[in-house]
């Protein structure tokens, strides 16, 4: 997971996921919904990152924390059928970092220079037909 429930309510306060996780006592955050919307996010994410990265992560990116948080603000908003310009906006700039780590645009530090995502090297291949024959001709 790349983030947890206390990251979501120090970003948006306790209160206010409180009155987006829970249909039955607003007061008291529903943590089994924000953790599931915790875990959908960290799907997501991974979907992203597995093509340029060995997964699990070895080290805490705060880049990835950020986009894990916007992401669930924006699902726990939209749970609520009101989702505010600013946290689509949020959002959409997460799912486009994402795409940008994706695509080797914002390389995340990760792992050893061997193993981190860069080019690699094509070596000289021997040619099917040597120049020595062909001069022959």
């Amino acid at each position: 997971m790349y983030c947890d429930v206390q990251d979501i309510k120090d970003d948006l306060t306790e209160k206010v996921v409180a009155q987006l996780s829970n249909d039955e006592n607003p007061n008291v955050i529903n943590e089994e919904i924000v953790s599931k919307y915790i875990s959908e996010s960290t799907q997501l994410i991974d979907g992203f990152l597995r093509s340029r990265y060995g997964l699990p992560l070895e080290n805490e990116h705060s880049i990835i924390k950020k986009v894990c948080v916007d992401i669930v603000k924006y699902e726990l908003y939209k749970r609520r059928g009101k989702v505010f310009d600013n946290i689509q906006n949020l959002y959409k700039d997460g799912i486009s970092t994402l795409e940008k780590i994706q695509k080797g645009m914002i390389i995340l530090d990760e792992g050893t220079a061997e193993t981190r995502p860069g080019f690699f090297l094509v070596s000289e291949r021997k040619p099917v037909i040597d120049k020595e024959i062909l001069e022959n001709y």
